[in-house]
């Protein structure tokens, strides 16, 4: 009796994952070559978004219509009922990419009337990009809630489509730990090093939190609520912005961890999928100690070279080709770039053993020459409500991240 509630209390935990590991896939949908081309293709417009003035709006655009077609489709498979319940999680995991919530990020501050780099190069495209991120967000709450509400209307013929909150949560925290595969090693490197960082810049933090509270607009009324607000949010936002206008390379790192995470969710690490989950589910009733299923053979004849994935993988062709023309274009901006990371994380080392070479000195140098205010709200430090460079010269400002605006005139 006592086996019998146990293994009914691990099917409740494992059953909604087992549900998925047995789903269908469609290689049309999780194909390697869909996952690896969107994936190339994502990381490619990321680079010429942050790098290329001229090409900012297009990468934005192509980004934007990336996902919009993918959750076109997915709905109408799923009114069609056409699409598996695995398929259905995998379209929502493919277009939550690190751009696209810098996207969100971004169209937040707008809203706010705060400056954001991307805006400030997006002109008279501004409003429609930020309509398009807004309806973005609500097609995965929509989808998110037609995978978990109405399950068994769109999901027809499928095994234990429902989820209960504890099998939910193990799902989630399963995909957690996949996701975070390869990313794991770089996670704990930048809470370390901001709190290093943090501490041998505490006196900088404690000046530049001045400055921020002198800007605070008192209230009126409930301002015993205002002050510690105001104290916490001037405090962490000094912090941000003298640990990594300082260095840099901090900013890289969380770049890299959420790229590598997104990579690890959407499978770029496993060629063939139908062999990853049925090894899953053999592992899940290895636990328990029931015979296993019988393994998914749908698409034992596929190919990843077929066709179909052949075709899919061109998606990637365009913005890679984007990507070699502007590192040709300007190698010798590249290479200096690509120079400064490993000098900016040496000097940040000798900065936390000795603390000689302050980078922050050198920014509060560089903001006393400016003849406008300097304006913490953004990131990169280089752009502001005040200050617009020239296009031309915005990718220049954007390689050279200590590189002072004072050399650079508005036309």
């Amino acid at each position: 009796m006592s086996s019998a509630n146990s293994s009914a209390g691990l099917d409740l935990i494992t059953g909604y994952l087992e549900c998925i590991a047995e789903s269908d896939r469609d290689p049309d949908v999780q194909g390697y070559a869909v996952r690896l081309s969107t994936f190339i293709a994502n990381v490619c417009l990321a680079i010429l978004v942050t790098w290329s003035a001229e090409d900012v709006q297009e990468s934005v655009y192509v980004i934007l219509i990336q996902v919009y077609t993918i959750m076109l489709a997915t709905f109408i498979s799923l009114w069609r009922q056409k699409l598996s319940i695995a398929d259905a999680h995998f379209a929502l995991s493919l277009t939550i990419s690190p751009l696209s919530i810098y996207f969100i990020y971004s169209t937040t501050r707008w809203m706010l009337n705060k400056s954001s780099n991307l805006y400030s190069r997006l002109g008279k495209s501004s409003r429609m990009i930020a309509f398009l991120t807004v309806v973005m967000v609500v097609q995965w709450i929509v989808l998110d809630i037609i995978i978990y509400a109405a399950p068994d209307h769109v999901f027809k013929g499928q095994r234990c489509t429902s989820a209960s909150f504890v099998g939910w949560l193990f799902y989630r925290i399963f995909k957690t730990t996949v996701s975070l595969n390869f990313s794991f090693i770089f996670i704990p490197v930048f809470p370390f090093m901001y709190i290093l960082y943090s501490i041998r810049h505490i006196m900088d933090i404690i000046r530049e939190h001045r400055r921020h509270q002198k800007k605070v607009k008192k209230w009126r009324l409930f301002r015993f609520v205002q002050v510690p607000w105001a104290f916490m949010r001037s405090w962490t936002l000094s912090n941000w912005i003298v640990v990594t206008y300082s260095h840099r390379w901090m900013i890289f790192l969380l770049v890299l961890i959420a790229y590598l995470t997104w990579a690890g969710g959407v499978g770029v690490w496993i060629p063939d999928f139908t062999v990853y989950w049925n090894n899953v589910v053999v592992i899940l009733h290895e636990d328990d100690g029931s015979p296993a299923p019988p393994p998914n053979n749908a698409h034992d004849d596929f190919d990843p070279f077929s066709f179909g994935q052949l075709l899919a993988a061109t998606v990637a062709l365009q913005p890679l080709f984007e990507v070699c023309k502007l590192t040709v274009c300007r190698r010798r901006d590249l290479w200096r770039t690509v120079a400064y990371y490993p000098k900016s994380l040496f000097n940040g080392i000798v900065f936390i053993v000795t603390g000689h070479r302050n980078p922050w000195k050198k920014i509060l140098k560089e903001r006393e020459e400016r003849s406008t205010p300097f304006d913490h709200d953004a990131l990169p430090m280089h752009y502001d409500k005040e200050y617009k460079p020239r296009p031309e010269t915005v990718h220049v400002l954007n390689m050279y991240p200590m590189r002072s605006n004072s050399d650079v005139r508005p036309s």
